[in-house]
């Protein structure tokens, strides 16, 4: 006998049906002339109504699983339903995957300004110019980098004539000024101060003072302020200097300041 193996491949459901092709065998082979026993040719019948018989039960068992595919492709079918059905679309529509099917939407003009016209979208999907100033804030903040830097000024002299200038970068911003001395002298003391002139009113305004006193020498030291009147730097306005005063010898001063890398 030939077993023959028929495989059926619909989609992703795979299908298997079997069945047994007979091949007639009798027990006994005749020539011709040869005498025949009765009991002989009975067996021969004997073995073609049994192959028959079989190639029956075979018959129905492979129409018992034809129906069987049949009702499993019927299944699949059912299952997957309108998902492979395409939609016919109009002139500038694009097929799109929603929910399962394929649907027909409008065509998405990446270079279209009007993003509120897009398909599926309307003006409540965007920013208001107030939400995209204060995005835009947040993001420069984000990527803003603050610098400290320092400026230091040695005495030259006490009070000198013109005042010792000092350059400050514009827009940064004073946290601290501090003062260096040597104080030598008893019951005296050190003044440091940072001023400014406005260069439109020929005025001094002293926007940092540092004083200290000492009933003894206190020899080396120093004395710090973080109270700075107008602690942003406008060079554009105002020309920036330092003031000394007191009998002990100030040393120098030393000027902390931030600024903003944008």
């Amino acid at each position: 006998m030939k077993r023959i193996l028929v495989l059926i491949a619909v989609g992703g459901l795979m299908i298997t049906t079997s069945a047994w092709a007979g091949s007639l065998t009798v027990t006994h082979d005749f020539v011709g002339g040869q005498k025949a026993l009765a009991s002989e040719v009975n067996q021969n019948f004997e073995d073609v109504e049994t192959e028959v018989t079989n190639n029956a039960a075979d018959i129905t068992t492979n129409a018992d699983g034809i129906q069987s595919n049949a009702d499993s492709i019927t299944d699949f079918k059912s299952q997957l339903g309108d998902k492979l059905d395409t939609p016919t679309c109009t002139d500038g529509q694009v097929l799109k995957y929603s929910s399962g099917i394929w649907v027909c939407a409008e065509d998405i003009d990446t270079t279209n300004t009007n993003a509120a016209t897009l398909d599926g979208m309307d003006s409540s999907d965007f920013a208001t110019t107030e939400e995209l100033s204060t995005l835009n804030a947040a993001v420069q903040d984000a990527f803003s980098l603050t610098r400290i830097g320092y400026v230091s000024i040695r005495q030259i002299e006490s009070n000198p004539t013109p005042p010792q200038s000092v350059f400050l970068p514009h827009g940064s911003i004073v946290n601290s000024f501090t003062l260096y001395f040597n104080d030598t002298v008893t019951n005296s003391g050190a003044i440091g101060s940072l001023n400014r002139k406005n260069l439109s009113t020929d005025t001094d305004e002293t926007i940092a003072s540092v004083y200290f006193g000492d009933l003894f020498n206190a020899g080396l030291g120093s004395a710090i302020t973080y109270t700075i009147t107008s602690p942003i730097i406008d060079n554009s306005s105002y020309a920036y200097f330092i003031g000394w005063g007191g009998s002990s010898q100030s040393i120098g001063v030393v000027i902390e300041y931030e600024y903003t890398l944008n």
